[in-house]
């Protein structure tokens, strides 16, 4: 009885470390959009997506995206852009000048009309 109670405990304990979600593998989805906004102080985007690799977004779609750290990169109206984020979108009320908003977005690349890396 004790040694199946510790293969259980041992089981419980090996699983429980398998389903942790460390930072590092995050689910990670993407998106390239054409930047149509910045807000005064540089922080926030709209971009209109132009191409998706979220279930959560469609072509077309205007997302409000938080700023990350971008280092030294300038960004203007026009620039397409590739954002990086946790997949979560939230939907925002129909009054407002975006369809969705992005929290968590963990990079911001500049790409070209096709999605490539302008660097």
């Amino acid at each position: 009885m004790k040694k199946l109670i510790t293969l259980v405990l041992g089981l419980v304990c090996v699983l429980s470390l398998a389903g942790c979600n460390a930072e590092g593998n995050e689910v990670m989805e993407d998106f390239v959009g054409i930047l149509t906004n910045i807000n005064d102080d540089n922080t926030t985007y709209l971009v209109e997506v132009t191409d998706s690799g979220s279930s959560n977004l469609k072509v077309g779609d205007r997302v409000i995206v938080q700023l990350v750290d971008v280092g030294d990169v300038e960004y203007s109206v026009d620039d397409y852009i590739k954002v990086a984020f946790d997949g979560v979108v939230e939907k925002l009320a129909a009054v407002s000048v975006a369809d969705k908003r992005i929290q968590r977005v963990f990079a911001i690349e500049k790409v070209d009309t096709t999605g490539t890396d302008t660097e």
